[in-house]
């Protein structure tokens, strides 16, 4: 993998910027194919501005594992993966394309 960094990133990124970055960087997949260790976009509000990781959950299904930067103290949570009108599936990113 290669690094590299976001230039000019704020608390607050607008979607358009985060999505042409993650497509620039990363393969696309569809939320259908989407697989434990992938990476989806989605959006809380009317623009999408967060990223998570598909994990495995533990009683069946896909879980999130995310920056819950609303929590106190801010962490890193898993919760069930569920879709719905407060986190709308935005795009998805193959982070183990190659990977069996």
């Amino acid at each position: 993998a290669s690094d590299f960094d976001v230039p000019n990133y704020v608390s607050a990124p607008d979607g358009v910027s985060l999505l042409a970055w993650c497509r620039e960087h990363l393969p696309v997949t569809t939320q259908i194919d989407t697989r434990v260790g992938d990476m989806i976009v989605f959006a809380t509000d009317v623009h999408p501005q967060h990223v998570g990781i598909i994990g495995d959950y533990p009683h069946g299904g896909f879980s999130i594992i995310h920056a819950a930067n609303n929590a106190v103290p801010p962490r890193v949570i898993e919760t069930r993966l569920v879709f719905g009108k407060r986190m709308r599936f935005v795009a998805a990113f193959s982070l183990v394309e190659g990977v069996l």
